[in-house]
C-alpha cells in the first residue's frame, strides 16, 4: 500500500481460498514491502524487505505459523531479491546491489557474509531476479543466477561445516528451479544397478510423478521404454536422465537459446550420436516434479517461450539429420512431426477381403474412392464365396471401374490367406491391409500412413479407428492384456487420455491389420500374415512382432482416420468351431512370443493388464525388484 508504506501477505489455503491477510509496516525509508517471500518447512513465513534509495534498510521479516505475528528477523540489506535455505535451517539471502550472498544462521539475528561475486550485481537493481533464482541441489551445493544479463547458473561447493568453495559454472542459459531438490534416495542406486549391467548405455531416463502444493505426490508418468514417435510429439522423457559424459561433452551440452526446451534439444542432439540398444529406461519413479506457480509442471502455459524452442530443438534435429518433416502446433500444447510423402506417388495396392454384406463393402469402397486425396491406388477385392444377388450385381459394376479388381477365392474364410492372395495380385509397392467394414474419415488418411511408411526404418504403420457413435476402436496395440494383446484408447471420444497418448502420433508393438499399410518388399521378406497357425485372429499382431523382431518400428498415427463397423460381415466368435480356433490361437501366440507378451516395451511394468483398465496402475506392479534377484 504506497500510501501507508504497509505491506500485505495473503495467506491462502489449498482450495485457492483466502484465509487472512497479515500486515507488514515497512521499515524506515522503505517503499516496497515483502516483494519475495518463502515459505520454509517449518510453516514460517520468510520476506524480504527492499529499501529504497539503495539505502541498507532492507529486513528479513518472519511471521509466526501459529500467532502470524510479524517480527524483524535481520536488517542492513539494500536490495535482497533472492532467498533459500539449506538442510540445517539456515537462510541465505542474495543482495544484487551489494553483490552479496548474506547467511542468516538458524535461530540467530545477525547477517553474515558468506561470500561476494560481482556476478550477483543486477544491471537493474528496480527489477530483481526472482526468489526462484537461488537453491540448493541434492548434494547440498549452492546454486544461483549470474544477474549481470549471461543467466549463467553457478554452482558454489559447500564443505561439510557450511563454508563455501570453489565457484563453477552449472548451466549456460538457465535459470534455477525448485525441482532441483527432489530426484528420489535411490536414483542413483537403480541408474548404477543398469550401467554396471550394461556398461555400453549412454542415456537414461526414468518414471516421474509431481508433487502438489502440500507436498503431495501425484500425477505419475509411467513411461514407455525408448520410443522415437513419441518423442518427437512430447518430451516425455524430462527429468532425471543420466547421460554418458564422453557423449555430453561430444555434442557440447546444452546449447544457448533453447531455453525452456533446453534438455529436449540436448536429447536430440545425443540421440544422433548414438544407438537405441544405447538407452535404456527405468520403470521406476525416480523424480518428483514440484508444482510450482511458474512451473511447467502446473501448465505449460507458464513458459509459453518453451513450447517454441521445442518446435525448434525437434526441426533442428530433423534438419540436421536430412529427414523430410515439418514440425507443427498439435493438441495445444504438443507436437506433430509432419513427413513428406514420397514425391513420386508410389502406386499403393488397397487389399480388401470380403464376404456379401454388401452394404458395408460399398459405403468402404466408394469412401475410399470419393475422399482419398492420394492420387495413385489401386483397390483389389478377395471376394470369399459371396453368394447374395447384391453382392455380386456390385461387383459385376465395380469389374467395369478402372482400379479395381476382384478375385474370387473358395474355401473356408482366413483372413490371413485372402489378404497374402491380394499381395500377390498387387501392383503397388506398398500395400494397405483394409477390412470391408471401414469408411473414410479424412481425406487426407493415406497420404498420412504412406508418408510414415515410405520412413526407412518404419515397418508397418496403422491408422485411427473410430466406432460410427464417435468413440475410438483403435488407438494401437499393447501386447500382454487379456493374455495376448488389446487395443488401446478404446471408448475414448474427445478426452486427453494418459498423457495425451490417445492423440500424438508413437510406437507401438502393434497395430490393427483392419487398417495397416506397409511397404510389399517388407509383407513379402516377412512371408505375410501367417495362414496356418493365426487364420483369423492376432495374425496382424504376430505379423508386426515380426516386423519389430527383423529391426523395425511399427507407428501409429491419430491424423489418419476411419470409421469401423468392427467384424461386421465375418460376425462374433460365437459358435463352438470358432470358439475352439480361437483358444488355439491364443495358445499359439502365448508360445511363439511369451517374452514380448509378458513385457510391452510401448508400455509401462507399473500399469494394468486388465483390458478395462489400461493405463491405470498395475496391483501389484510387475516391475521386478534387484534385490531380490538371484
Amino acid at each position: 500500500d504506497s500510501a501507508t508504506t504497509v505491506g500485505y501477505v495473503c495467506v491462502i489455503n489449498d482450495r485457492g481460498r483466502l484465509i487472512d491477510i497479515i500486515p507488514v509496516p515497512a521499515g524506515p525509508g522503505a517503499t516496497a514491502v515483502g516483494l519475495l517471500g518463502e515459505l520454509f518447512e517449518d510453516g514460517s513465513l520468510y520476506v524480504l524487505d527492499q529499501a529504497d534509495n539503495v539505502q541498507p534498510h532492507g529486513r528479513i521479516l518472519k511471521s509466526d505459523p501459529h500467532t502470524h505475528d510479524v517480527i524483524t528477523v535481520a536488517s542492513g540489506l539494500a536490495f535482497p531479491n533472492g532467498m533459500a535455505e539449506d538442510r540445517r535451517g539456515n537462510i541465505y539471502v542474495a543482495d544484487s546491489f551489494l553483490g552479496t550472498i548474506f547467511r542468516l544462521s538458524k535461530n540467530s539475528s545477525q547477517l553474515s557474509v558468506w561470500f561476494k561475486d560481482p556476478a550477483l550485481l543486477s544491471r537493474n537493481p528496480d527489477q530483481p531476479v526472482g526468489a526462484n533464482d537461488l537453491a540448493f541441489d541434492a548434494d547440498q551445493h549452492f546454486l544461483y543466477v549470474d544477474n549481470a544479463g549471461n543467466r549463467q547458473v553457478l554452482r558454489v561447493a559447500v564443505d561439510e561445516d557450511g563454508r563455501p568453495g570453489g565457484i563453477k559454472l552449472f548451466a549456460d542459459g538457465a535459470t534455477i528451479d525448485q525441482e532441483l531438490h527432489l530426484q528420489a534416495p535411490t536414483a542413483l542406486y537403480f541408474a548404477a544397478l543398469e550401467l554396471n549391467s550394461s556398461p555400453q548405455l549412454q542415456f537414461l531416463y526414468s518414471d516421474e510423478d509431481k508433487l502438489d502444493a502440500q507436498g503431495r505426490r501425484c500425477d505419475p508418468y509411467f513411461k514407455p521404454d525408448w520410443n522415437e514417435d513419441l518423442f518427437s510429439s512430447q518430451n516425455y522423457i524430462n527429468h532425471m536422465s543420466v547421460y554418458g559424459t564422453e557423449l555430453m561433452r561430444k555434442v557440447g551440452g546444452f546449447r544457448k537459446g533453447l531455453e525452456g526446451s533446453q534438455d529436449y534439444d540436448l536429447i536430440w542432439r545425443c540421440l544422433e550420436q548414438i544407438h537405441p540398444e544405447q538407452i535404456r529406461h527405468i520403470p521406476r519413479i525416480l523424480y518428483h516434479w514440484r508444482m510450482g506457480p511458474e512451473s511447467t509442471a502446473t501448465a505449460v502455459a507458464t513458459k509459453p517461450y518453451a513450447y517454441q524452442t521445442a518446435m525448434r530443438a525437434v526441426q533442428e534435429h530433423f534438419d540436421r539429420t536430412n529427414i523430410s518433416a515439418k514440425v507443427e502446433p498439435d493438441q495445444a500444447i504438443y507436437l506433430r512431426a509432419k513427413y513428406v510423402p514420397p514425391l513420386d506417388n508410389p502406386l499403393v495396392s488397397i487389399i480388401i477381403p470380403t464376404r456379401d454384406r454388401v452394404e458395408f463393402l460399398c459405403k468402404c469402397v466408394e469412401s475410399i474412392r470419393a475422399n482419398t486425396d492420394y492420387p495413385n491406388l489401386e483397390i483389389i477385392i478377395l471376394d470369399n464365396e459371396s453368394s447374395d444377388p447384391r453382392t455380386l450385381e456390385y461387383f459385376s459394376q465395380l469389374s467395369q471401374t478402372a482400379r479395381v479388381e476382384i478375385h474370387r477365392v473358395e474355401g473356408a474364410f482366413n483372413f490371413s490367406r485372402l489378404n497374402n492372395i491380394g499381395v500377390r495380385h498387387a501392383r503397388g509397392s506398398f500395400i494397405a491391409l483394409l477390412n470391408n467394414d471401414l469408411e473414410v474419415k479424412n481425406s487426407g488418411w493415406l497420404t498420412e500412413m504412406i508418408s510414415h511408411g515410405a520412413r526407412p526404418e518404419i515397418g508397418a504403420v496403422g491408422a485411427r479407428l473410430w466406432y460410427p457413435n464417435g468413440t475410438m476402436q483403435h488407438g494401437g496395440v499393447i501386447v500382454g492384456p487379456g493374455g495376448v494383446a488389446s487395443h488401446v484408447h478404446a471408448g475414448v471420444r474427445n478426452e486427453h487420455g494418459y498423457f495425451a497418448r490417445a492423440h500424438l502420433t508413437q510406437n507401438f508393438s502393434a497395430v490393427t491389420g483392419a487398417c495397416m499399410l506397409v511397404r510389399k518388399e517388407l509383407y513379402e521378406q516377412l512371408g505375410g500374415l501367417d495362414e496356418t497357425n493365426l487364420t483369423v485372429t492376432f495374425n496382424d499382431v504376430d505379423f508386426c512382432l515380426r516386423l519389430s523382431k527383423a529391426g523395425y518400428r511399427i507407428v501409429w498415427t491419430p491424423y489418419a482416420e476411419l470409421y469401423h463397423h468392427e467384424s461386421a460381415s465375418r460376425g462374433l466368435e460365437d459358435t463352438e468351431a470358432k470358439q475352439k480356433r480361437f483358444l488355439a490361437e491364443v495358445d499359439f501366440m502365448r508360445n511363439r512370443w511369451a517374452r514380448e507378451i509378458e513385457t510391452d516395451p510401448c508400455y509401462n511394468p507399473n500399469l494394468s493388464l486388465e483390458t478395462n483398465k489400461l493405463f491405470t496402475l498395475a496391483f501389484p506392479p510387475r516391475a521386478g525388484k534387484p534385490w531380490k534377484r538371484r
